[in-house]
């Protein structure tokens, strides 16, 4: 036996350092089989990616198949590589995007044109994934978890949410930088159930001794407030617009009363001859809003359990810390993008890849014969999961329920 200071690699001379055929490339279980499957099942024509749909008797130079781009976008997102000129190296020299591309090399513009070109074709394959994990009983579709401080956006990205998970009512949590009256009435409207934390604001009131509008209280019957004395405060005929767009109504008490009041001092300012309370026309929705969220202290620690782990996951471990691309649509289109990956990542660590894979071949199967192709794609995908005992295709059309 010889003996060798160190460890040894192969010979560089020798006939081939890798496998013969690409298939090889990459184990029967590894991640980016679920890629492959997952795009494969797309109708990337229908959700508007440029180029799906273009036909073998077209003129001039052949674009690259947009599936094999997203692929490869796919697979960049999830491991850390976003850069298209880093794309382009990757494709040339990492053995899972050589399987992934069958060694196909598109260019660096290629790349980056395609995600520039395709932003609102990303945003529906990420909805398509959306409504998968929703299918597959991953997403309940009754709860869209926010965390921002934008005031004016709850009732807006709930709708969306809403329409993206086809939901007909939708419960949202969001933080209390979400809070305003005007989005949680335009949510009731909607059928969107809103939890929002009510903020208590400065207190300037309350810090000078004097009753806030708390401490009066509503009587609907009578249609108007009773003070901290116990004294009634009427109606004021008329409508008033606020700053932000409240139409809002006046109820004020009596100057008399107030005068020998024995509360005065802690009810009114120094020059002021009586209170006035404002009411929104549409306080109802806020006096709803307010006994929900008296009980709703176990959806709040359900939503900062929530909300974290796909933020501190998305910004932190896949270092998601700024945009690559310019433009508010495109922009969105790379968030998609990223959610995709993030979502796609989540459910195959929930289902494990032979699972997915086969969840994906059932959920796309149609009711009559599927087509030959189609069968074919799905196939090449669990085919590493078969042992040889017969053709591929049958193999296939024995494991999976499609009519035929």
């Amino acid at each position: 036996m010889t003996n060798h200071t160190f460890k040894t690699g192969e010979s560089r001379d020798q006939v081939s350092l890798l496998p013969a055929r690409i298939e090889d490339y990459v184990g029967a279980d590894n991640p980016v089989r679920a890629i492959e499957s997952f795009v494969c099942a797309l109708d990337l024509a229908k959700l508007g990616f440029r180029h799906a749909d273009r036909g073998a008797e077209e003129a001039g130079q052949p674009p690259y198949d947009p599936a094999d781009l997203l692929k490869l976008y796919l697979y960049g997102y999830i491991n850390q590589v976003r850069s298209s000129r880093r794309l382009e190296r990757e494709a040339s020299r990492n053995l899972e995007l050589i399987w992934l591309l069958k060694n196909l090399k598109p260019g660096y513009r290629t790349i980056a044109n395609f995600r520039k070109e395709n932003w609102a074709a990303l945003k529906a394959a990420n909805r398509s994934f959306v409504l998968l994990a929703r299918e597959l009983e991953l997403v309940g579709g009754s709860v869209v978890v926010n965390d921002s401080s934008d005031v004016g956006q709850l009732h807006a990205m709930a709708k969306a949410a809403k329409d993206i998970l086809g939901a007909k009512a939708l419960q949202v949590l969001a933080d209390e930088g979400y809070y305003s009256s005007l989005e949680l009435k335009a949510c009731e409207d909607d059928g969107i159930v809103a939890y929002v934390p009510v903020p208590e604001g400065n207190k300037v009131v309350e810090k000078k001794g004097r009753f806030s509008r708390r401490a009066f209280s509503y009587d609907a019957g009578a249609d108007a407030y009773h003070c901290p004395a116990g004294e009634r405060l009427r109606r004021v005929k008329g409508h008033w617009q606020n700053a932000s767009g409240r139409i809002e109504i006046r109820y004020a008490s009596r100057k008399a009363i107030c005068q020998t009041c024995r509360l005065r001092s802690r009810c009114l300012a120094e020059n002021a001859s009586q209170r006035i309370v404002y009411r929104w026309e549409h306080e109802d929705v806020l006096e709803r809003h307010r006994a929900r969220m008296q009980g709703a202290d176990e959806l709040m620690r359900r939503r900062s359990a929530l909300i974290e782990h796909p933020f501190g996951t998305i910004k932190c471990r896949a270092g998601y810390r700024h945009f690559l691309v310019r433009g508010f649509n495109k922009v969105r289109g790379e968030w998609s993008l990223m959610a995709l990956c993030y979502n796609l990542s989540r459910v195959l660590n929930i289902l494990g890849l032979e699972r997915f894979i086969a969840c994906i071949a059932n959920l796309i199967s149609p009711p009559l014969r599927a087509p030959t192709a189609l069968l074919n794609l799905i196939c090449t995908a669990l085919s590493p999961f078969w042992t040889p005992n017969s053709p591929p295709l049958a193999r296939c059309r024995q494991a999976l329920p499609f009519a035929h």
